[in-house]
């Protein structure tokens, strides 16, 4: 990942970390945390439905917009995006497939970002999504999860 975004993420996981709102790592900066060569634009970050004020206070000075418009392939409650020094950064609350249940917000591992860990969403949550939306991404992902590569040993 970039260092500039990587600086993003550490900021906002700071920020997240130190008001007590739970988050986890998704999307290509997830793939890029488990060591795929992936490119990574933005940063997503999967929170729970509910957390959404607390979100948006503890971000709100990089707060851009916050939308509750469902997308074509994956959806959420809302969606929050953030502009950290120039980089996006997206808060996704609630995320699934539309027309179906939200997806587990499940961890497994973390990988330190500067001065804090960052929680990762199971790879497995990721799979199911990206089967869905970018099936480049399922078919890279599936093959690392068949290595048997865990995000505990490669990340911590």
């Amino acid at each position: 990942m970039r260092e500039p975004l990587e600086a993003a993420l550490e900021a906002v996981a700071v920020r997240l970390a130190g008001d007590g709102i739970p988050f986890l790592l998704g999307g290509s900066a997830l793939l890029d945390a488990l060591g795929l060569d992936v490119e990574v634009r933005d940063v997503d970050l999967m929170l729970q439905p509910e957390d959404r004020a607390s979100f948006e206070a503890a971000c709100i000075g990089w707060l851009v917009g916050v939308t509750t418009e469902p997308g074509p392939v994956l959806t959420s409650a809302w969606k929050a995006t953030l502009d950290v020094g120039g980089e996006e950064v997206e808060g996704l609350g609630g995320l699934g497939v539309a027309g179906g249940p939200a997806a587990p917000f499940r961890a497994a591992g973390s990988r330190r970002y500067g001065a804090v860990d960052v929680p990762l969403c199971d790879p497995a949550v990721w799979l199911e999504l990206y089967r869905a939306y970018k099936p480049e991404k399922a078919r890279l992902l599936e093959r690392q999860l068949r290595l048997g590569t865990t995000p505990d040993a490669r990340c911590r």
